[in-house]
């Protein structure tokens, strides 16, 4: 009996061995499954899978900048709430804008359509009740798969966060890195433009190896993205640092949070946008997209702005008028700023100096209204800008129609132009605007110091 015993013990305490050798072989599978499970690569892998299922989406985009160009401070606040479908391709953003520069704030309502038309996309934007369209060779939606996919080649750079906090109201996975600089690129392509329009062009090489800190967080029920985050103070700084004043940016950063999917219902262009857009095909025939031409020169300075005349000493010019009607008023162009045979790309435009024998000086918007590049001194001045720095210790005299000049009272531009059209008052200075036909391109602005209401520069812009 004691013999068997012993045996009996002996195979029970193997047994124990064995279960406690599979409970451990169990546990390290366990958890070596879920630390798969809950990896950055796991977890891109699944939201890709869920993306594929996805065919429209919601979301929120926060644009928040806050710089120091020299002493002058620039901040920019963006919000929009957007929406999309994937089939049909069209996508609907509104928001606003909020501005501040040079003492001066301005706010700005945004409202925008992206539809593929064929093989581009049209472009439908409201800003400030007047709507404008364009075409793009890819739609400018910030729900862009192929943008959202490319941040599974960043797995290695993500890390998992501890205890993130909820996404509207939802648990999260939260991952946090540095992403390849092209990677940023197109996420600001993607989101940025829809609310601002083209960025500015930035050499993709610059941020080749550049990495910028994003945060990413994916939804745990349904494995779509959630929220993106990305922090661009660093890459803003250094893009900037061989301009010509470097900026000290604070702030700057992208938000964008996806709200909902597969809910978002039918997108329809409304039709004011697109009366919009067909007026402006009906601008744009063959016969029409001639270059501007130069407006009758009479020599007489108008009453009200809309004479579109400037006179500079005893001479009068009507604009758009050419490089050769300015230097007749005895100012002469800076043709090493401006040479005049420096290309000028169609509807693009580039500032001149024109100086005259004492010093002083005004600026020109040289603007290429045709449809092909052409040289500066093809192009027609579309825009006369003077301020009261540009006179000091000079002799040259500048007025506008109604017999307005610069240090002149706010009641006397009043007076000859009637209330502005929009007003942007700020710290220093108060702006005051004067329109005519669509898109802002025919304008009168008058810059009214605050304290003593007098005129410190004045702009006239004709330009079809």
């Amino acid at each position: 009996m004691r013999k068997n015993a012993k045996i009996i013990r002996k195979n029970k305490t193997r047994r124990n061995a064995e279960i406690m050798l599979l409970l451990s072989s169990a546990a390290v599978l366990f958890l070596s499954g879920c630390s798969q499970q809950d990896s950055p690569e796991r977890l891109l892998a699944d939201m890709a899978k869920s993306l594929g299922n996805v065919e429209s989406a919601g979301s929120s985009m926060n644009v928040t900048a806050d710089m120091k160009v020299g002493t002058e401070t620039v901040a920019v606040d963006v919000s929009m709430d957007m929406e999309s479908t994937l089939d049909p391709e069209i996508s609907h953003a509104t928001g606003t804008m909020d501005f501040q520069m040079y003492g001066l704030k301005f706010n700005m309502d945004l409202e925008t359509y992206s539809v593929k038309e064929d093989e581009e996309y049209g472009v439908y934007t409201k800003i400030n009740d007047v709507w404008n369209k364009t075409t793009a060779e890819t739609g400018e939606d910030v729900f862009s798969v192929d943008t959202l996919l490319e941040l599974r080649s960043q797995a290695k750079a993500f890390e998992l966060a501890e205890d993130p906090d909820a996404v509207n109201g939802e648990d999260v996975y939260e991952m946090t890195g540095d992403i390849d600089g092209d990677i940023f690129l197109g996420l600001m392509e993607q989101s940025v433009s829809n609310a601002l329009g083209d960025l500015p062009d930035v050499d993709e090489g610059s941020l080749s190896d550049t990495k910028i800190p994003c945060s990413l967080y994916i939804y745990k029920e349904s494995m779509l993205p959630a929220r993106i985050y990305v922090d661009m103070k660093d890459v803003m700084t250094a893009l900037t640092e061989d301009s010509e004043e470097a900026a000290e940016v604070s702030e700057f950063s992208l938000d964008i949070t996806f709200t909902d999917y597969n809910s978002v219902g039918e997108i329809n262009v409304p039709q004011e946008a697109l009366e919009a857009a067909a007026d402006t095909a009906e601008g744009t025939t063959a016969e029409e997209t001639e270059p501007e031409k130069a407006a009758e020169q009479d020599g007489v300075l108008g009453t009200d702005w809309e004479s579109y005349t400037v006179q500079l000493n005893d001479t009068v010019v009507t604009l758009p008028c050419t490089i050769a009607d300015i230097e007749a008023a005895g100012l002469t162009l800076d043709r090493e700023e401006t040479p005049e045979d420096m290309a000028v790309n169609a509807g693009e435009y580039l500032t001149a100096y024109f100086y005259d024998e004492s010093g002083c000086m005004i600026t020109a918007d040289i603007i290429n209204s045709g449809t092909e590049a052409m040289t500066a001194g093809e192009c027609l001045i579309s825009g006369i800008t003077v301020d009261t720095s540009m006179l000091t210790g000079g002799t040259l005299s500048v007025t506008f129609p109604g017999q307005i000049h610069l240090g002149d009272s706010l009641d006397k531009v009043l007076d000859a132009y009637g209330d502005a059209d929009d007003i942007y008052e700020g710290d220093v200075e108060d702006l005051y605007f004067w329109y005519a036909g669509e898109g802002h391109r025919i304008e009168c602005e008058m810059d009214i110091e605050g304290e003593t209401q007098q005129v410190i520069r004045m702009r006239m812009l004709r330009s079809s």
